[in-house]
């Protein structure tokens, strides 16, 4: 719902026809939708279908000519869904709940119709952009796998150099006895970044690595969604790494960048154990395979793809401010 209104098959992938939806709401193009427990997030939007909804969601309808696009942007302004938080009843967040009444309650603004409509149209051409920047990002990463599955496959050849399969314990230092976890509650804040398995968790005052690094997932990384998501991060300057991620480093002979892109898409599902979260043990970390050629052409393919991901990193740092550009918009507009 914080991304509007979609069909439940497009969310959930399967069909859920067979239900008992004698309770469900009817629901029409132009309705305002909203999830009543989770409304003081933004989780709303405007129905662009005819249909049903469950009875979690309360449907509102104009009781006056409105302009469905304007209200639907008007939703997602910080400043109304601050209201919405103080008339939800609950105890705490995860029960509070807005209900009908309470809604109703809540006043706004409204120009006249022809204003909505320019305010509308204006909003929807900044929506138009940021998806086409969106989309700019996810072909550029689509791109970006492509070429790593073309050179390990050795599709594209960089060189005429012998490649050779190498276990990682033969390329690489592990200092996973480095690593240290903290509870959220004892992070002391600051600026250094907390790694967890997937990703910068949070950032804290202190280091415990300062270098650069390659981090593969332990457990609950992407292992089954390789294809599409990463499975090992890259890491340079200070940073603390939970024990969530293995840390690796490159041996005299290997470039660091070169083997992070053998990992970061790697199928490594073998090696992963466990049934209700995927693990991926120390032990059997070290059996993984990885092709390497010899330095040279390691370092050739290491610049070549760090220079696609720095594209990729502006382009998602386009998207980013984009995103700022339509926030302060929409602060503006409603005020």
């Amino acid at each position: 719902m914080n991304d509007g209104v979609k069909k439940r098959a497009e969310i959930e992938g399967k069909d859920n026809s067979s239900e008992d939806k004698g309770n469900y709401k009817i629901v029409r193009i132009g309705d305002m939708v909203y999830n009543s427990m989770r409304m003081w997030q933004g989780a709303n939007g405007i129905s662009p279908y005819d249909g049903i909804v469950s009875p979690a969601y309360t449907v509102l309808k104009a009781s006056a000519p409105l302009c469905d696009k304007y209200i639907g942007y008007l939703f997602k302004n910080s400043e109304l869904i601050n209201k919405f938080r103080k008339n939800s009843q609950g105890l705490t967040s995860d029960t509070w709940n807005l209900k009908y009444p309470q809604i109703s309650t809540i006043k706004v603004s409204l120009p006249s119709l022809p204003e909505q409509e320019k305010i509308a149209a204006f909003l929807s051409l900044v929506d138009a952009r940021i998806e086409k920047q969106r989309q700019l990002v996810e072909a550029l990463k689509k791109y970006k796998r492509g070429l790593l599955s073309a050179i390990f496959e050795r599709k594209l050849e960089f060189s005429s150099s012998t490649w050779h399969s190498v276990a990682l314990s033969e390329c690489c230092n592990g200092f996973d006895n480095l690593r240290k976890p903290i509870s959220s509650e004892l992070r002391e804040k600051g600026t250094i970044p907390y790694y967890g398995a997937n990703g910068i968790q949070d950032y804290v005052k202190n280091y415990i690595f300062d270098g650069e690094y390659i981090l593969l997932a332990e457990d609950g990384g992407h292992f089954d969604d390789f294809t599409n998501s990463s499975i090992a991060q890259y890491i340079t300057g200070k940073s603390w790494v939970n024990n969530h991620a293995h840390i690796l480093q490159a041996k005299p002979g290997y470039n660091n960048k070169y083997i992070y892109y053998t990992l970061v898409h790697k199928d490594i599902r073998k090696y992963i154990n466990g049934t209700s979260r995927a693990k991926l043990n120390q032990e059997d970390m070290w059996q993984i395979k990885i092709i390497t050629p010899d330095i040279s052409t390691q370092n050739k393919i290491a610049r070549f793809m760090t220079a696609i991901d720095e594209k990729i990193s502006q382009e998602e740092y386009n998207l980013f401010q984009f995103y700022k550009i339509k926030y302060g918009l929409l602060q503006q507009m409603f005020i």
